[in-house]
């Protein structure tokens, strides 16, 4: 049966564009305003102290990796208390890979760390459907493949090796990926709500399986509920309250986020779209695409065109 996380990282297409690394030794500390953007990051070396938006700062040790689906403002520092530079200064200061940070004895801290992007016409769902932050601990089982993974991005986006984008785009699909499938993730995250949340109940993800494995399939309220192997009354808000969606709502969101990459990567007629999305004709889809994303699909086709 289809993996859901597996189409959706396949559908948003993430890719490397930015690899640099920060060394820290002594009183340091660098802060970087919410970019929107996917981030992720590993401490190589030591240890230092994240703080995510206006949360109590935490540590971040060595082996420890932080995903960020769409970047609010964030900072490293060696205490919690230090000061702080503004991360484009110290990119431009740096002129290079390499963000140097505090004295210039040594580096006691090193972090490993990139910006993605995903499919833009499909950029939303990515962060509608995941936490806003996602933080592996060293101490987790398989935590130490990140640093890995990391080093293999590194050394791919500073080469200009044959396949070099491929590669890349590929090895970020493994990483996003690795980050999402952690079986302790949301035990770490209090009330969290979200396609992980609802794929760690094994009720909600049979449906949601089913769901991705027959896009096509006519599905309702009831018919999922029955693969899940509850009652409709039950189903339905267990779903609300896991996914932050209704059902119905969620079939559509995934039915229209398919639509959108085949509108404009695929080019293909609005009888082929209805088909491939489970409208009985263009007239169906058509509709329903402009109830749903606010412009009809000749129109979203011209814009993203």
């Amino acid at each position: 049966m289809t993996d859901p996380l597996t189409q959706i990282v396949t559908l948003l297409q993430p890719q490397a564009v930015l690899m640099t690394e920060i060394h820290g030794a002594g009183r340091w500390g660098i802060r970087f305003p919410g970019f929107g953007v996917t981030n992720f990051v590993v401490v190589a070396e030591g240890a230092c102290w994240l703080k995510l938006g206006d949360e109590t700062p935490m540590p971040f040790r060595e082996g420890d990796f932080l995903l960020q689906p769409a970047a609010g403002t964030f900072a490293f520092s060696s205490a919690p208390d230090s000061e702080t530079v503004l991360g484009d200064a110290a990119y431009k200061q740096a002129a290079g890979p390499i963000i140097r940070l505090g004295t210039k004895d040594g580096t006691a801290t090193r972090l490993v760390g990139g910006y993605c992007t995903v499919d833009r016409v499909n950029a939303d769902l990515f962060t509608a459907l995941l936490p806003r932050a996602i933080h592996i601990q060293s101490d987790q089982t398989g935590a130490d493949r990140f640093g890995r993974l990391m080093q293999d991005i590194a050394d791919e986006a500073r080469g200009d090796r044959p396949g070099r984008t491929l590669i890349l785009q590929r090895l970020v699909e493994v990483l996003v990926l690795e980050a999402l499938r952690r079986p302790t993730l949301i035990d770490h995250i209090p009330s969290a709500s979200g396609l992980l949340a609802a794929l760690r109940d094994r009720s909600l993800s049979a449906a949601l399986r089913a769901l991705h494995d027959d896009v096509r399939a006519p599905w309702t309220v009831s018919k999922l509920a029955g693969v899940a192997g509850m009652s409709r009354s039950a189903f339905s808000p267990a779903f609300h309250n896991r996914m932050g969606m209704t059902p119905m709502t969620y079939l559509t969101s995934w039915r229209m986020a398919l639509a959108k990459a085949a509108l404009i990567h695929e080019r293909l007629t609005l009888e082929e779209v209805a088909d491939r999305t489970g409208y009985g004709s263009a007239g169906a889809f058509s509709h329903a695409f402009l109830r749903s994303v606010g412009q009809t699909p000749s129109a979203f086709r011209r814009k993203w065109a």
